[in-house]
């Protein structure tokens, strides 16, 4: 069974591609650049994922804002509030989040697994 991952860099580049197996948490902290990864939600292309980004980067002097992972962070926020009212977020607080370096977006079923 393949798995879909993307990876969005914080130039705004993306790479989708399918997967035999899940990918591998080193993998995950070199495309991060960071020891410490943060689990986190994004829409992309109509579909939930798990985004995984760098925990500590805005602490970095050099921290890129990452224009894509921001936008389906707040697309999934946003969807979320939409079909659970009961549970919405504030759309300050989701606007205001923003996303800085390169980011792994994979299918939220994985995650589970690993």
């Amino acid at each position: 069974m393949s798995t879909k991952h993307i990876i969005i860099l914080k130039t705004g580049f993306h790479i989708a591609f399918d997967h035999i197996k899940n990918i591998d948490w080193e993998h995950v902290r070199a495309i991060i650049h960071d020891n410490t990864v943060e689990v986190s939600q994004a829409r992309w292309d109509g579909k939930n994922y798990e985004m995984l980004c760098d925990e500590n980067a805005l602490s970095k002097n050099n921290a890129q804002l990452n224009q894509k992972a921001t936008m389906a962070y707040r697309n999934y926020w946003h969807s979320y509030s939409q079909k659970h009212p009961e549970d919405a977020r504030d759309t300050n607080d989701i606007n205001r989040r923003n996303i800085y370096g390169n980011v792994v977006l994979v299918d939220t079923k994985l995650l589970s697994q690993w």
